[in-house]
């Protein structure tokens, strides 16, 4: 029984106990171990400060005082409220850690609760370093995070909570898992778990090494930030920014969090003048400026070289170069250990185990051995590369130039001549092998190695690295035939890796060689200008070419210039041709064309055994969908062809067209976290793989999306990016898609008359007009349009203030005239904006004051199952007129001489239930307030 019964207060049995003590006994008694306190929480309700094991002194950290005030003040913001996230910057040895140190141990004598953890490569481990924190967090704070858990996080939430960090599941019993359940990731439940704790406490969470950080981490991390905001906790992540490629994911978030309104970046600079002397008077006796100046001099003012060198003139009580000081350091070190560095310091690229061992000629056993003895000494550091390879890198360029000077003139050519025979046993790098054989004094021994290897990898489909090896390989002497064989067959390899556009030019280069060559290519070049989004001088070349290699031009042409990829299949009557047409036909604005293509895809033939869900069929499909802005099938049918897509096809362009439609379909449906998500798998492979025209049309997605979560800076960069990839003429969809995403800025900015000019100028452009015409962008432009219209329309009814500015030609008429003309236009849109045109109606009967009429429609909206009104955004518009309908139904209720009390509360608890269920919907897609919402809040 006493396994089931909770015990009786101590209170009520020893009445002179001390109420603290009582409790704290009471509540260790706890029957389910997961309510009972945690050691952290005892001693916070107990007021006995926290003393972290490995404490320092504060005292003796020296500078960085402007770093740590920015710090304390991103403190002050988060105890009033507001989330905060500060990027350090700085390269290895700048004292990036010792900074975080110092900084929590003075949040902690605040009352500030500190969790830290670092970003490390780990083979299939996701969420690296901030499963780490989260695991600490829990433990830290077990009974209150189970408490939270229960009964502040819903069900959903908390299913991907516990699915992302398991050990949660811990805290609470399993019928609370929420297992099955559909949910969008761990974000929202990490969210709320944040923002309760940190209403008890300041909480800093400190992530190191954010350049190791994992794609899932990442993702993470940015939906934390999304729609503008923070949990209220502190967070603050270093990075070396050496270590972080161009074009990668992690360069991606930096540039996201950068330009988040509540993210500061302090970039870490050496030590100056007066932070060298601090050090110096604090280990030694004697000082001067010009022992200061020289010490600084030879260290470059990095702290942990300046700490060695003032530590070695306290030794040997004299001053001496750092030089010395590291080769007598390079003196004391092993046979082995020396050989390593030998090889480490002549290489300027990590280098594998393996080639260690082959270089030095060493056992794995002596490489472990000089190796930790190499770390001991902080000569050396070990990488991981995410697959399970192990790198081994200098400390620091400086330790590395000392090195190389412990390395004979003689031996160094032996030395080069090693490492490169051992990169060609291991796969090595092109440029690492012309290096080594170059400094060998041998560098056609690397073009010929690099043609026999690029074969071998075309043979195993390695093309990525066939393609840098044929690289290498036409560095040396060749005659034309083979050179113009290198360069097919590079192209090859360049476009079965996803590099079209390369691909592309590599072939015309071919001009350079060979005309007759040049010619008998160039169908194949146009294809991969078109695979990379770009257009080259397609459109005027085309006469020449056979049918079938306009029919598949035109394929590729759909989504840059329709018109023309429909007159290159002219009356083709093939498989690709048809699919061709249906797509046109789809995105047409006319209602019997698209019924055709419905048609004509019902009669295209396919094996059901091989769907072949790489083809044009899926696309075709989806357009037709998109027509009958059947959403939720598209989604379902994008996820089938997804998972047809083999490993080695993701970067395929039937894989990229598919991450655009992703895109695409999550963004109509409101959901603009998976909008974020596949749109930034888009942009990286497009920048990584050198694609110019796909790159833009990804950072205009990626921008929209932004902009629905109130993330403006972030979508003006990405805008400016889309801006420079795109080539100005000739114009193509993808242009018309970034001006009105343009335009769509300026009205979430409330710049709603300039929103309005620019899509007149926009529709008025003869370059832009045929494309216009198009179903998808026609009705992207009139939608934008009534949106501004109604806008405008609100304001000056309500005298609401705004950017105004002078309206003129087509638009200097009375607002509620532009409203009704753009609710005429958007009436003959196809698919027909249902829900949009129900939103114009109830801002109509707003204007007119008609408060029944906008009871109705608000009310049938938001019970409504049909799919065009479930989007997040258009259900928090109509919420936002029910919630004013309300208010004005209350203070009806008020006015009266005799009130009634009951419906008043019966309006005050609907509002409060539905602006929650509002606000959960916005924080679960990741939207923040549309400007309607906004109008619609300042109507008083």
């Amino acid at each position: 029984m006493h396994r089931n019964v909770p015990p009786k207060p101590i209170l009520e049995q020893i009445p002179q106990t001390h109420e603290k003590l009582a409790w704290v006994c009471h509540e260790m008694l706890a029957k389910e171990p997961a309510r009972r306190p945690s050691a952290r929480e005892i001693l916070e309700f107990l007021n006995i400060p926290l003393i972290e094991s490995g404490q320092k002194k504060t005292n003796e950290f020296i500078g960085r005082r402007l770093e740590r005030d920015l710090m304390h003040s991103a403190l002050d913001s988060v105890n009033e409220g507001r989330g905060q996230m500060i990027l350090i910057e700085g390269e290895e040895g700048v004292g990036k850690a010792s900074l975080v140190e110092a900084f929590c141990q003075e949040a902690r004598l605040f009352d500030a609760s500190c969790f830290q953890a670092a970003c490390v490569d780990r083979d299939h481990v996701s969420y690296r370093g901030i499963d780490t924190i989260v695991e600490r967090i829990a433990e830290a704070y077990r009974r209150q995070a189970a408490k939270i858990m229960r009964s502040h996080i819903p069900q959903r939430e908390r299913a991907g909570l516990i699915e992302a960090f398991s050990f949660l599941g811990e805290l609470i019993p399993s019928s609370y898992h929420g297992k099955g359940e559909a949910h969008s990731g761990p974000a929202l439940g990490l969210f709320s778990l944040f923002k309760h704790l940190s209403d008890q406490r300041q909480l800093v969470i400190v992530l190191e090494h954010v350049h190791l950080a994992d794609d899932d981490a990442l993702d993470l991390l940015e939906a934390l930030q999304s729609g503008g905001r923070f949990p209220p906790v502190l967070f603050i992540l270093t990075y070396c920014p050496e270590q972080v490629r161009s074009n990668s994911r992690v360069s991606s978030f930096l540039e996201y969090a950068g330009t988040h309104p509540s993210a500061s970046l302090i970039k870490l600079q050496p030590f100056a003048y007066d932070e060298v002397k601090e050090l110096t008077q604090l280990h030694l006796s004697r000082q001067n400026d010009e022992l200061i100046n020289y010490v600084i001099e030879q260290t470059g003012g990095l702290p942990g070289f300046v700490l060695e060198m003032v530590t070695a003139i306290k030794e040997r009580q004299r001053s001496e170069p750092f030089q010395e000081i590291i080769i007598r350091k390079i003196n004391t070190l092993s046979r082995p250990a020396r050989r390593i560095l030998a090889v480490v310091c002549l290489s300027n690229a990590p280098v594998p185990e393996a080639v260690l061992e082959r270089a030095c000629d060493l056992s794995p056993e002596q490489v472990y051995e000089g190796l930790i003895h190499l770390s001991a000494e902080k000569l050396i550091r070990e990488v991981s590369d995410g697959k399970g390879r192990v790198d081994v890198i200098g400390a620091h360029p400086r330790l590395m130039e000392v090195s190389r000077t412990c390395v004979s003139v003689g031996r160094a050519p032996m030395i080069h001549e090693r490492i490169a025979r051992a990169l060609e046993q291991t796969e090595g790098r092109a440029n690492q092998l012309e290096r080594h054989w170059t400094k060998a004094g041998a560098p056609t021994n690397a073009t010929q190695f690099a043609l026999r290897a690029a074969h071998i990898a075309r043979e195993t489909n390695h093309h990525e690295r066939a393609v840098e090896m044929f690289h290498l390989s036409l560095k040396g002497q060749l005659d034309v035939d083979l050179q113009i064989k290198i360069r097919v067959d590079m192209a090859d390899s360049l476009a079965r890796s996803g590099r079209y556009l390369e691909a592309a030019q590599t072939l015309e280069a071919l001009t350079e060689l060979s005309m007759s060559e040049a010619l008998r290519w160039r169908a194949r070049r146009y294809q991969l200008y078109l695979m990379s989004g770009e257009l080259s001088d397609i459109l005027s070349q085309t006469e020449t070419l056979s049918e079938k290699a306009k029919v598949i031009l035109a394929d590729l042409l759909l989504g840059l210039r329709p018109l023309a990829a429909r007159s290159l299949v002219a009356d083709e009557a093939g498989p690709t041709a048809q699919l061709v047409k249906v797509c046109f036909l789809a995105d047409s604005h006319n209602e019997k064309a698209i019924s055709e293509a419905e048609r004509l895809l019902e009669k295209f033939e396919i094996d059901p055994e091989r769907v072949v869900f790489f083809s044009p069929w899926g696309i075709a499909r989806l357009y037709v969908c998109a027509a009958r802005a059947e959403w939720a099938k598209a989604a379902q049918l994008i996820a089938d062809l997804k998972g047809h897509i083999q490993e080695e096809d993701v970067f395929s362009l039937n894989h990229l067209k598919l991450l655009e439609w992703e895109s695409l379909i999550a963004l109509e449906r409101g959901k603009i976290h998976e909008t974020k998500t596949a749109a930034r798998q888009l942009l990286v492979i497009a920048r990584s793989h050198g694609l110019l025209g796909l790159r833009s049309s990804a950072c205009t997605l990626m921008a929209l999306s932004h902009i629905e979560a109130g993330e403006d800076a972030a979508a003006t960069r990405l805008l400016a990016e889309a801006h420079r990839c795109r080539k100005q003429y000739p114009r193509v969809l993808p242009y018309v898609d970034h001006q009105i995403a343009l335009c769509k800025q300026l009205l979430y900015r409330g710049r709603i008359v300039e929103s309005l000019v620019n899509l007149r100028i926009v529709r008025r452009s003869p370059d832009l007009q045929p494309l216009l015409t198009r179903r998808t962008p026609s009705l992207q432009f009139s939608l934008l349009h009534g949106r501004a219209a109604a806008l405008l329309a609100l304001s000056e009814y309500y005298k609401l203030e705004i950017d105004r500015g002078p309206l003129t030609g087509s638009l200097a008429v009375p607002s509620r005239e532009l409203l009704e003309q753009a609710c005429g236009i958007l009436e003959r849109a196809l698919p027909r904006p249902k829900a949009w045109l129900t939103l114009f109606k109830a801002f109509q009967a707003l204007i007119s004051n008609d408060w029944q009429l906008v009871n109705t429609l608000t009310t049938h909206s938001l019970k409504s199952t049909e799919e065009c009104y479930k989007t997040p955004l258009i259900r928090s518009i109509f919420g936002a007129l029910y919630l004013l309908a309300l208010k004005r139904a209350a203070q009806l209720n008020e006015s009266r001489k005799q009130g009634n009390e009951e419906l008043q509360k019966k309006y005050m608890k609907q509002a409060k239930e539905l602006k929650e269920q509002l606000s959960m919907q916005r924080r679960r897609a990741g939207l923040a307030p549309s400007p309607e919402v906004t109008f619609i809040n300042a109507i008083h």
